[in-house]
């Protein structure tokens, strides 16, 4: 199957997930499937799918808790090919696999705003898109127009209205086999200066703010309605608390980093733990923000 599948794109056999997730945990995968293309993708898929081997598309893995465990299937990533942007007046064409933090930057050197929330984000548009992701009370949504699904073996342009964006959701987690291509992004005209200041106080905070030297997802849960998930963590005591190698951040206790040694097992114990202690506490359900990976009910 390897030897087929290199037809349509570079391949790397039994590569750790740990060197794919930006949080360094992740036990061994079958290969990981860069395609040179869109074409190379779909036969690349259609092969998967022939011989009954399982798949997922990687972004950046910045949001991803994968397992120690083995995946016996094969990650397909776009970031090699399938990443291109193309700029027409305030829109933006960009495909999957571009990066976040260089589309921000492209976007400001084009005197274009509403990426400013960006600046420093760790995505690819594919996750970003998938997540919705944001910042600073925006997010991806309140720029899309449209996104470049592949479906049922068929491509397709949906609305921003179809992806039905919410508060770090989409339509796109409610169906796992839609992969996300492109999207049509609307910018607003604005001074190239102004957003660059923008973009910079926005990293710099993020640097004052979040432990950005240390392997993590970023924000563990998502805000509870009324709450900051932060601040229900602090106050429950676990700021700096540590199961093996996995610890509450000191700099920011919805951050749970990886302090070099750090197994999926640690994670998922301390989320279990903060989740557990926060419910008796204050009566609310933390719901992770981060997405496990190759994980069962069982090996948790």
């Amino acid at each position: 199957m390897i030897d087929k599948l290199k037809r349509f794109g570079e391949v790397s056999e039994n590569v750790l997930l740990s060197k794919l997730t930006t949080l360094k945990i992740g036990g061994p995968c079958k290969a990981v499937f860069y395609p040179f293309d869109v074409i190379g993708l779909i036969a690349g898929i259609q092969l998967l799918n022939n011989e009954n081997i399982d798949y997922r598309i990687f972004g950046h893995g910045s949001n991803i808790l994968a397992n120690d465990e083995p995946y016996e299937g094969v990650i397909i990533k776009f970031n090699r090919s399938i990443n291109s942007t193309y700029i027409l007046d305030n829109e933006v064409y960009v495909e999957a696999g571009a990066s976040l933090v260089l589309l921000s930057d492209l976007a400001m050197k084009h005197s274009l705003s509403g990426l400013e929330w960006a600046a420093g984000i760790p995505a690819t548009i594919g996750g970003a898109l998938y997540m919705n992701a944001g910042a600073y009370k925006q997010s991806m949504s309140d720029i899309v127009k449209e996104v470049l699904v592949l479906r049922d073996n068929k491509l397709d342009w949906i609305s921003g209205a179809q992806c039905e964006y919410g508060y770090r959701s989409s339509i796109f987690q409610e169906h796992p086999d839609w992969i996300i291509l492109a999207a049509k992004l609307q910018l607003k005209h604005g001074d190239s200066e102004q957003i660059k200041q923008i973009m910079a106080r926005r990293k710099q905070q993020r640097l004052e703010t979040q432990p950005l030297d240390a392997p993590s997802c970023g924000s563990t849960f998502r805000n509870p309605k009324d709450h900051f998930s932060w601040e229900l963590i602090q106050k429950s005591g676990f700021r700096g608390f540590s199961i093996g190698g996995a610890q509450v951040s000191m700099k920011h206790a919805n951050f749970i980093i990886n302090t070099g040694h750090a197994t999926s097992s640690d994670m998922i114990k301390l989320i279990q733990l903060i989740q557990q202690s926060v419910k008796e506490k204050y009566q609310v359900d933390l719901q992770l923000e981060v997405e496990q990976f190759n994980w069962t009910k069982k090996s948790q």
